[in-house]
């Protein structure tokens, strides 16, 4: 008997867990149900005073960014180069003698 009952367990552990999560959150939120009632009003508050962009504001703010990345790969495909061309130098050199 307690056989099924641990295999049924078992093949439902994930279940069982997001079930427990789930009643542990809802008592939780029952427990502070006026602190969660101030958050939600804050928040909608919050979101009123939210400004969207105009599209023409995120464009701009786009070209910066991938001109900025771009600028950073050039940058770093040069230091490469050079560090590398300079370690196949110092690795390479012999002394005369």
């Amino acid at each position: 008997m307690f056989e099924n009952f641990f295999g049924w367990v078992l093949e439902n552990i994930s279940w069982i867990i997001a079930g427990l999560f789930t009643l542990i959150g809802a008592i939780a939120a029952l427990a502070s149900r006026q602190k969660l009632a101030a958050y939600v009003r804050d928040a909608r508050q919050e979101w009123a005073r939210v400004s969207v962009p105009k599209r023409e504001e995120v464009t701009a703010h786009t070209w910066v960014v991938l001109v900025g990345v771009g600028l950073t790969a050039l940058y770093l495909f040069a230091a490469d180069f050079v560090l590398d061309s300079v370690s196949k130098f110092l690795y390479n050199f012999t002394l005369p003698f």
